[in-house]
């Protein structure tokens, strides 16, 4: 998939990765950076104000910056419309990266390319896909 980006994405991302900081010192804001949330959560849902689960992807209003927001988003329904999966608040992810400890040098076995295991590439000595 090609993303008509001018730049905003990055803007975005910095942005982002900004506001975590400001939360305290971290290892891991270069990686949120460095990582396009976007490229990962291609599609979320919301709801309406009926409750009704909408489909938003690149090309909606509010897209990118819902997506650098510090949410989690929904990214799968099941056939009955119940959320199945989620892309995780971006500061769980990072609390959830530092709760690795990991020193340099260290290997981080990444189940799947996703932002949580495709982030501890950045502090880390290397991360070994299944």
């Amino acid at each position: 998939m090609t993303w008509p980006d001018d730049g905003a994405s990055a803007a975005a991302r910095h942005q982002m990765a900004a506001d975590l900081a400001r939360g305290g010192e971290s290892d891991w804001i270069d990686a949120f950076t460095a990582v396009p949330r976007h490229v990962f959560v291609p599609r979320f849902y919301r709801q309406d104000a009926a409750g009704a689960w909408q489909s938003v992807t690149w090309e909606d209003p509010g897209y990118l910056e819902t997506v650098y927001r510090d949410d989690a988003l929904t990214t799968q329904l099941d056939d009955h419309g119940v959320p199945t999966s989620s892309s995780s608040q971006p500061s769980i992810m990072l609390r959830m990266l530092e709760a690795l400890d990991v020193d340099g040098g260290d290997q981080v076995l990444a189940p799947a390319p996703a932002p949580a295991t495709t982030r501890p590439c950045s502090p880390v000595g290397s991360v070994l896909r299944t």
